[in-house]
Order: C-alpha cells, then sequence, then structure tokens
C-alpha cells in the first residue's frame, strides 16, 4: 500500500477485527513503481508487470479461498480485479459469479483501446477475451461465464447497441426506436495525458457526442439525463 494509505488501511483493520473473531494479517504484494518500468507496447502499457502482479495476487487469492478464509482486496488500480478474480475462480472451479460496478464497462482488448491502460481490459480478459497472457492468469480457463455477470453490455434485459456518439443520425435513430425514459451518459473520453496525444477524439466524443445525446433527449423528451 502506499504511505499516504496507511491511515486509511489502519482504519480499514480495526473495523475488521470489530467484528470478526478472527482476523488474518494483510497479505501484500509489491508493485514496481511505473517510473522504473518500460512500455513494451503501446496498447498493452506495462503488461509484464501487470502479469507478474496478477498471477502472484491470483494465487494468493487461490490459496485463502481454499483455506476457508474472506477476503477484502485493495488496489489503487482497477487491474487488481484480474488477479483477484483468476484466482477465486481456479479455487472455486468457475462456479462463481460476478457484480461489476464501475463507470466503465472495462471492456477493450488491445485491439479496441484508445489509451492502451490495462486496467480498462481486465473484465473483457476474465471473459476469455483479448490478449492472451491477460486472460490466462494462473490458468488459461475462462474466468467468469458471460451468464454470471451483471454487467450493463451483457444483461439480459438490455440491448447492446455498438455506434458513434458524434453520429447524429445514428443517436436520433437509437432515440426514436426506444422511446428513452432516463439516459445514463458514461461516454465521454478519459485521460488527460492522452487529450495531448489526440485532442480530436475529445472533441469528438465529450463535445460533438455530447450534444447530439442532448439535442436527441430534446427531440426526444425524457424524465431524466444523467452524465459523468
Amino acid at each position: 500500500f502506499p504511505s499516504h494509505d496507511n491511515k486509511r488501511l489502519r482504519m480499514l483493520l480495526k473495523t475488521l477485527r470489530a467484528n470478526e473473531k478472527k482476523q488474518t494479517s494483510p497479505r501484500n504484494n509489491q508493485v514496481s513503481p511505473r517510473e522504473s518500468l518500460k512500455v513494451e507496447s503501446p496498447n498493452l502499457k506495462y503488461l509484464s508487470e501487470i502479469v507478474r502482479v496478477s498471477e502472484e495476487s491470483a494465487k494468493l487469492t487461490h490459496e485463502l479461498i481454499k483455506s476457508d478464509e474472506k477476503i477484502i482486496a485493495l488496489g489503487g488500480d482497477h487491474s487488481i480485479n484480474l488477479g483477484v478474480v483468476s484466482g477465486a475462480s481456479i479455487a472455486l472451479e468457475g462456479d462463481l459469479g460476478l457484480i461489476y460496478f464501475d463507470a466503465h464497462g472495462d471492456m477493450n482488448t488491445d485491439q479496441t483501446t484508445l489509451t492502451g491502460n490495462i486496467h480498462g481490459m481486465h473484465l473483457a480478459s476474465l471473459l476469455g477475451l483479448g490478449n492472451e497472457e491477460l486472460k490466462s492468469i494462473l490458468s488459461s480457463n475462462i474466468k467468469i461465464d458471460k451468464n454470471n455477470l451483471i454487467n450493463s453490455s451483457f444483461h439480459k434485459d438490455l440491448t447492446f447497441a455498438c455506434i458513434d456518439i458524434s453520429d447524429a443520425k445514428m443517436i436520433n435513430r437509437l432515440f426514436e426506436e426506444h422511446k428513452f425514459n432516463v439516459v445514463i451518459n458514461l461516454a465521454a473520453q478519459a485521460g488527460v495525458r492522452y487529450s495531448m496525444i489526440n485532442p480530436k477524439a475529445y472533441l469528438s466524443s465529450n463535445i460533438n457526442g455530447f450534444f447530439n445525446i442532448l439535442e436527441a433527449c430534446k427531440e426526444f423528451p425524457v424524465s431524466h439525463l444523467i452524465y459523468a
């Protein structure tokens, strides 16, 4: 854990110990500082280190679950899920579900990523998609069956449409077809550093795309619009 998180960690452990008779001491995985790492591929940044840490996290998770331990995994990056869920899946022989809460789907692969950040790929990897090393943490088995995942892209009551929000005609057609009551826009392009490299991507999604959504909400009235 980073030093500035030590106080938060101590408070968390105090709370856990107050509610559990048995509390195992924290087990930490050491992560190399990003400044010391090389970017091996622009589409898979820091792949070797993330695979190494994920393998260690997976082995630790597998060991603890087999010992009937309860686990809370804490980390500073989304990709912590890759190792933890992989280890749990192997320990439970694939018999587990995943409820995934995030503002982003984290369903990119090295073929679809705009930034090359692996923390936007781990859910795809757990489903057996994308880079071979990422989807083979601890085992080549698929870690999560898509039917055992609660996520907007795979929910049985939702329709998934792959469109460009900067395309006003497509947005209007979508609104006209589905008659939305509520619209939640989480399609903004994130990442400050990448905006310096490809500013047009931000103009396309964050300005033109959002403008198209606002206009569609006026043309096909909705009760609520939520955006981030």
